[in-house]
C-alpha cells in the first residue's frame, strides 16, 4: 500500500508506539521521585506539554484509520477489526483510566493514582506496538 494517506498513519502509529514506551520506561517513573511540594506544579507542566504533542497525533492516526478502513481495499475485514480494536483500546483507556488518573494526580501525588497510571498504560503501550508491528503487513 503506497497511499500518502497510510503513510501518514503509518508515521503516526509508529511516533506514538515510541512516545508511549518513553512515557512509560521513562519518564512516568519519575513522577514518584519529584517532591510532594514540587509534583503539582511538575504534573501540570507535564500534561499542559505533553497534550500538545499527543493530541494532534492520536486525532490525525484515528482520522486516517477511519477513513483507510472505509475506503481501501487493502484493509480485509479481519484487518479491520484488528486495527480499529487496537485503536479504539487504546482510546478507552486513554479516556477512562489514563485521563481520570491524571485529572487525580493534578491534586498531588497519590501512590494508589500512580500505580493505577502506570499500570493502565501498559495496556496502552502494548496496543500501540501491537497495532504499528500490524501495519508493516501493508508495506510494499
Amino acid at each position: 500500500m503506497e497511499s500518502t494517506l497510510f503513510k501518514i498513519h503509518f508515521a503516526c502509529s509508529w511516533f506514538m508506539t515510541g512516545l508511549i514506551w518513553l512515557i512509560q520506561i521513562v519518564h512516568y517513573p519519575l513522577f514518584n521521585k519529584v517532591g510532594a511540594a514540587e509534583f503539582p506544579l511538575y504534573h501540570a507542566l507535564h500534561s499542559k506539554l505533553i497534550s500538545f504533542i499527543v493530541m494532534p497525533v492520536m486525532i490525525f492516526e484515528l482520522l486516517s484509520l477511519a477513513v483507510l478502513i472505509m475506503g481501501f481495499d487493502d484493509f480485509h475485514f479481519q484487518d479491520k477489526i484488528i486495527l480499529s480494536s487496537s485503536l479504539f483500546i487504546i482510546w478507552a483507556t486513554t479516556f477512562f483510566f489514563s485521563v481520570p488518573a491524571h485529572n487525580e494526580l493534578a491534586n498531588g501525588f497519590s501512590e494508589a493514582q500512580y500505580q493505577k497510571l502506570v499500570w493502565t498504560n501498559w495496556f496502552r503501550t502494548f496496543f500501540w506496538t501491537l497495532k504499528s508491528l500490524y501495519l508493516f503487513k501493508f508495506l510494499s
